[in-house]
């Protein structure tokens, strides 16, 4: 695993905030927010461009978890790739070997201490390989996993399919579609 800390930009952070507050009501939410630290970074939302660590972000979604009752970590990768990419792609730019042999650059510009490196691309499978230091280690591979399972249909994979494989220093997915 990649020794360093995992960060991400503060970009993100709102969409993850949005992925628990669309879940309880303006007024629930505001109550929950009351109950978190200040300097928290869903009451304090970071500016775009500052890093910050995920294993906040984690605490976050425990606090709320534990507030609310509602268990989102299972699709919290879906929802949040949805946010990012739902009606961003141009639906004549959907393809998913394009997505993932982008993949590299867009997670080197979100996120520190996280390698994500594209192994191999064939029609309609890939394998993916991450490195990373999570804060927890079942938040993680579970969100990425989701995430990448989203993004692929949203870039125009179908019938997505996603295999994780323990590997040295990190987790690899097989990803395969038509």
């Amino acid at each position: 695993m990649n020794p360093d800390p995992l960060l991400i930009r503060g970009a993100l952070v709102p969409l993850l905030r949005e992925l628990s507050r669309a879940q309880v009501d303006a007024g629930r939410w505001e109550t929950f927010l009351a109950t978190l630290p200040p300097d928290n970074p869903w009451r304090q939302v970071p500016a775009p461009g500052e890093w910050v660590p995920v294993a906040a972000l984690v605490a976050c979604d425990e606090a709320f978890i534990a507030w609310s009752g509602i268990e989102s970590r299972r699709v919290r990768g879906e929802v949040l790739a949805e946010l990012m990419f739902g009606a961003k792609v141009d639906e004549g730019a959907r393809n998913p070997g394009d997505f993932l042999r982008g993949i590299h650059d867009f997670w080197e510009a979100n996120a520190q201490g996280l390698h994500v490196t594209l192994e191999s691309l064939l029609p309609g499978e890939a394998l993916v390989r991450i490195e990373a230091n999570p804060p927890d280690p079942e938040w993680f591979p579970t969100t990425a996993g989701s995430w990448f399972r989203r993004s692929l249909e949203l870039h125009g994979g179908k019938d997505v399919t996603l295999q994780s494989m323990e590997a040295t220093g990190g987790i690899r997915y097989r990803l395969r579609w038509r």
